[in-house]
């Protein structure tokens, strides 16, 4: 291996720490790069507010992976994606996965099977962000000594996942009522073990082909067999009930959070095209393994 140092930038949120261990027992250095003041005895790490600091030790590192996100506004997030670009550039480092979000694509009534092509979302402050973001990304590699991927993402499974996703498994776990009875539309999750085997065989393979992926596990959810699922392994009872579509819609014009309900409600699938070295593994990983040791 000539170079096998990494730089991730958001790198305490819950799928960069997930790939920092994980690169980490693989053999990798890696620069821990985050917005967040950490204390513990990390050698290789990096507050965001100092990048002027950058150790010389990951000038020229085989490549960056941006997890940082700005949710607050378009215009922050423009401000960091640029940060993120220029630090990456100041460096020499050439390579470069950035993390966006199948939320790009516009939900269409009636729909339910998209891929990488289909209908994007110009009316979502969310989706506008990372498109913009995509559309930074793509630019620069017009350089031709940089090249990149960029992988768009579903909801992610894995321990310490996000914060709705903590809540479902605390009510699971406290056998409190969830509204979830009508939330039986199938869809992709993606679990943490196949982004971080899609990682590492990216970067092994040296597969930075200025692309867009889908990625996601082949096994189809709802969150009521995810659900399911846990309230067995918790040895609980699930207990649920409906919330009228009706209500779901004029509800979510007042509160943003409600949302999410209605996304819940949809079927959302992908065609997933893997790249061509991916072997039966990666493809074939069961998103139950990834809820097993929640």
């Amino acid at each position: 291996m000539i170079n096998n140092k990494i730089v991730i930038f958001g790198a305490s949120g819950f799928i960069g720490n997930h790939l920092y261990n994980f690169l980490k027992k693989n053999n990798y250095e890696v620069l821990f790069i985050s917005r967040k003041s950490i204390k513990s005895d990390l050698v290789d790490y990096l507050n965001f507010n100092n990048l002027k600091n950058f150790p010389n030790k990951y000038h020229n590192a085989f490549c960056a992976i941006n997890l940082m996100h700005d949710y607050k506004s378009n215009k922050q997030n423009e401000k960091l994606i640029n940060t993120v670009i220029n630090c990456i550039k100041k460096n020499n480092i050439n390579n470069l996965i950035y993390f966006s979000s199948t939320k790009v694509y516009k939900m269409i009534e009636g729909k339910n099977k998209y891929n990488i092509n289909s209908e994007l979302d110009l009316n979502s402050d969310y989706s506008n962000s990372k498109i913009k973001s995509e559309t930074l990304i793509a630019e620069l590699s017009e350089d031709r000594t940089f090249n990149f991927i960029i992988l768009r993402i579903p909801h992610v499974i894995g321990r310490n996942g996000n914060l709705n996703f903590r809540i479902l498994l605390f009510l699971i776990k406290y056998n409190i009522p969830l509204p979830i009875r009508n939330l039986d539309s199938k869809k992709n999750f993606v679990g943490i073990k196949l982004i971080n085997l899609f990682i590492l065989s990216i970067i092994k393979n040296n597969f930075f082909e200025n692309k867009i992926y889908i990625i996601c596990n082949q096994q189809l959810f709802s969150v009521k067999d995810i659900a399911t699922f846990m309230a067995k392994k918790y040895n609980k009872r699930l207990i649920t009930f409906v919330i009228p579509r009706f209500f779901i819609n004029i509800m979510s014009l007042f509160v943003k959070k409600i949302e999410i309900l209605k996304f819940y409600q949809q079927e959302q699938i992908f065609d997933v095209q893997y790249p061509h070295f991916f072997n039966k593994e990666i493809k074939t990983l069961n998103l139950s393994d990834d809820l097993k040791e929640l």
